[in-house]
């Protein structure tokens, strides 16, 4: 259409192309979200790599830049610039609506599997009220077998359309971010629920996804998981007395103080534990008063669904040649027979012309 000179009639056309693939992203429900979506996302970063490779072929063919008046070249140059934005505006888009469906969809899972799910026999730890058991009885229970089953198919799905691997980097950390955060704020208010046998679960929940990540290639995934870990740890550690307080901020480096002082005031100690002392209690306020007082003891969730798209980062897809296909089932010989003109060289312009 461009080396036709159908610069408006393309304007039109691209714009519908980008409002489809918006509105079927955005109706994606369910089972299709993660591989669906994945596909568009791969697809539409083609599209762009392909619209700036047009450009570049046509500024440097001076042949087809001859063919047109000057005013419909600055037409044509300024489309290539919309459209270069539009394609970049639909990216981002479609990435940030894929996220949160994903996101949507751990929500429901990773309480269940990551916190609760207690999958090491002989360390199971009771319930801290009947009713809080009750109220998880009659709820979907999840595993970690599910949070791994959600990984694997992002992950696969990504795989199977090509998509870059610093970007399936990315999207994985942003999900397992996602996953730490969300956890770690839920363990933050359960009181009389974290202990030392939930400590050992946690862990080996935790782990496992961190294995996960080191199997996949995911580069430092376990990093983006450090808060989960770190509770694990804490849950185990003494806390008998200051100096084992000390040693809980040198190993628990990504938790903030106030965090630490607020885990250990909801830590349930067992009958063969000895209590939290005084001392310790006080050794806690100091810390946080040195570093400031209080603060948020939350860890910050991208709720609002504002992630930046990965595919800024990465090369436009390399094109050889613009294809000339046209299917078959349109039955459209003439088209297809000026298409094919149109790819073969300056002589086939003076053909089209007459």
């Amino acid at each position: 259409m461009w080396r036709l000179g159908l610069t408006a009639e393309s304007e039109s056309f691209l714009g519908e192309v980008l409002s489809v693939i918006q509105g079927t992203v955005g109706a994606l429900k369910e089972d299709d979200v993660i591989s669906h979506g994945a596909f568009w996302l791969t697809n539409t970063h083609e599209l762009y790599s392909f619209v700036s490779y047009a450009q570049s072929m046509i500024l440097a063919n001076e042949s087809i830049s001859k063919d047109m008046s000057d005013s419909e070249f600055d037409e044509y140059l300024k489309l290539v610039a919309v459209v270069k934005e539009d394609f970049e505006s639909l990216s981002y888009n479609i990435y940030n609506m894929w996220m949160k469906k994903m996101q949507k969809d751990l929500e429901k899972k990773c309480i269940s599997a990551v916190v609760l799910a207690q999958a090491l026999p002989g360390f199971v730890a009771p319930e801290s009220s009947p009713l809080l058991s009750k109220v998880f009885h009659n709820n979907p229970q999840y595993k970690m077998d599910d949070i791994l089953t959600f990984f694997n198919n992002v992950y696969w799905s990504m795989k199977a359309y090509f998509v870059e691997p610093q970007v399936i980097n990315d999207v994985i950390i942003e999900l397992l971010k996602f996953v730490d955060a969300l956890c770690f704020n839920d363990l933050i208010m359960r009181r009389n629920f974290l202990s030392w046998k939930r400590g050992l679960q946690l862990n080996y929940n935790v782990t496992r996804l961190e294995e996960w990540c080191k199997t996949h290639d995911i580069q430092e995934g376990s990093t983006y998981l450090a808060h989960l870990l770190q509770v694990s740890k804490l849950l185990q550690l003494r806390k008998n007395t200051p100096d084992d307080i000390e040693i809980i901020y040198e190993i628990c480096y990504a938790l903030k103080p106030v965090q630490i002082q607020k885990l250990i005031s909801q830590y349930h100690v067992a009958d063969y534990e000895t209590p939290i002392s005084p001392a310790v209690t006080k050794a806690l306020a100091d810390k946080v008063k040195q570093t400031g007082g209080a603060a948020d003891f939350f860890e910050p969730i991208n709720a609002e669904g504002h992630f930046e798209d990965p595919f800024r980062h990465v090369d436009l897809r390399p094109f050889h040649r613009l294809e000339a296909y046209v299917p078959a089932w349109l039955n459209v010989p003439v088209i297809r027979r000026i298409v094919e003109l149109v790819t073969k060289n300056a002589a086939a312009q003076e053909a089209i012309s007459q």
